[in-house]
C-alpha cells in the first residue's frame, strides 16, 4: 500500500433548496399533479377533499388492524391460560398416579409376605418367557 493511491470521490455541490420544495411529476399518471413535499405542507390548511377517501380508508384499515390485533392477543392469552390449566391438571394426575402406584406396590408386597408366610413358593420363578416349565398338579 505504500505506492498506491486511493481514489477520491469528487465533491459535488448540493442541489439548490428550490429543488426540494415539490416532488417530481408522477410517471404513472402524468396528468395528476405531484404530491406536495412535507416541507411545503401547511398545517393550518385541512386535507384536500380528493384525498378524503384515501384518508378514511386508512383510518378504517387502522381500526380493522387494531381489532384483529386485539382478537389475536386475547386468543393468545386464552391459550396461555389453557396451557397453565393443563399443566396443573397434569401435575395433579401425576401425583395421583404416583400415590396409586405406591399403594399398588405396598399391596403386592403384603400379598407376597402373606404367600411366604403360608409356605407357597413364587410361581413366577417357575415360568420362563411365558412358558410354564414347573410341575403342576
Amino acid at each position: 500500500m505504500s505506492g498506491e493511491t486511493v481514489p477520491t470521490i469528487p465533491k459535488t455541490p448540493w442541489p439548490p433548496q428550490q429543488a426540494h420544495l415539490s416532488a417530481p411529476p408522477s410517471k404513472r399518471r402524468p396528468s395528476m399533479p405531484p404530491l406536495p413535499s412535507l416541507r411545503v405542507v401547511n398545517h393550518d390548511v385541512p386535507i384536500p377533499g380528493h384525498y378524503r377517501a384515501h384518508v378514511m380508508r386508512a383510518i378504517e384499515g387502522l381500526y380493522d388492524v387494531q381489532a384483529a390485533y386485539d382478537k389475536a392477543k386475547n386468543e393468545a392469552n386464552d391459550a396461555v391460560e389453557a396451557h397453565k390449566r393443563d399443566l396443573e391438571l397434569f401435575s395433579d394426575h401425576s401425583k395421583e398416579w404416583t400415590e396409586r402406584e405406591k399403594q399398588f406396590r405396598d399391596k403386592i408386597q403384603r400379598l407376597q409376605d402373606l404367600l411366604a408366610a403360608a409356605g407357597i413358593t413364587d410361581q413366577t420363578a417357575q415360568t420362563q418367557g411365558g412358558r410354564n416349565v414347573g410341575v403342576f398338579p
